[in-house]
């Protein structure tokens, strides 16, 4: 069949499922992507085999090349995909005989998803993903990914992995797809270093700022119960603290609770009393 007598005899929903076929994904993927069922989408692709003379996916891609059916528009999804700069994964589920999920089945990663896991395509695909990171059952990411899988619900957690040649802290995002999903995920690590960082910094100023109100206080207390001069009154703090090793805030705040009293000098109290009477005499 020449190009133009196959495109007269193409459907409409012929020509939306033919631009997804190159794509590495289910028929039932292409339906949620153009509005139809799988069921529909299959029907239009067997549809379109026998139109084209061949049997399998590939052989009508191939065949559709050929014919010129792709826009030079269209995206190639796949190329897309394995270009990103960002990990993407499509997994399978592996089921016992009760149907229950054992392991995924890895079907596809793109160049970034082998690099993070530092091993060659030959190495993951076709590989399961228990055989390879074992310690995925026991950080909780399997669990999830099996919830994905069985319900539907998606997935965007973070995660911090310390096991197996994977380690880092990652934003995982995952949906089901078929009888498995696709996930796809991104090192958070230098962001998560800097709120880190933030926090601290702020702990420390809040720390600063607690101290200094409580070496304000204390030296209010002092001035007031010993009648000695502010300045003094901090030297008393910080020299207590330094020969008894401890902190300055700790002192003052002990000062202030009444449960430290510390040693006036003869000099500073009989100054601080000179002080007193003056302050007598001038009020009477």
């Amino acid at each position: 069949m020449t190009q133009d007598l196959l495109a007269d005899a193409l459907s409409d929903d012929q020509r939306r499922v033919i631009p997804w076929l190159p794509a590495r994904i289910s028929f039932a993927a292409i339906g949620a992507r153009i509005g139809m069922s799988g069921a529909a989408v299959e029907e239009l692709a067997t549809a379109l085999y026998r139109q084209l003379s061949v049997h399998t996916r590939q052989e009508a891609v191939d065949r559709c090349a050929q014919l010129g059916l792709f826009s030079e528009r269209q995206p190639d999804l796949q190329s897309a995909v394995e270009n990103l700069d960002e990990p993407f994964f499509q997994m399978k589920a592996l089921r016992n005989a009760r149907g229950e999920i054992v392991d995924f089945e890895y079907l596809y990663c793109n160049r970034a998803a082998l690099g993070v896991l530092n091993r060659g395509r030959e190495d993951v695909i076709g590989h399961y993903l228990l055989e390879l990171f074992p310690a995925r059952l026991t950080d909780g990411l399997f669990d999830a990914l099996v919830h994905v899988t069985e319900t539907g619900e998606p997935l965007r957690q973070e995660l911090v992995l310390s096991k197996g040649c994977v380690a880092g802290e990652f934003e995982v995002v995952a949906s089901r797809h078929g009888d498995g999903f696709v996930l796809a995920s991104r090192d958070i690590g230098a962001r998560k270093r800097r709120e880190r960082e933030l926090t601290l910094v702020g702990e420390q100023l809040q720390q600063a700022l607690t101290s200094r109100v409580l070496i304000e206080q204390a030296k209010g207390f002092m001035t007031g119960k010993f009648g000695i001069e502010p300045d003094t009154a901090f030297d008393l703090l910080r020299r207590h603290a330094r020969n008894h090793n401890q902190r300055l805030q700790d002192v003052a705040r002990s000062v202030v609770a009444g449960e430290m009293e510390l040693d006036i000098p003869a000099t500073s109290a009989a100054r601080a009393a000179r002080v007193r009477t003056k302050n007598v005499v001038r009020r009477s």
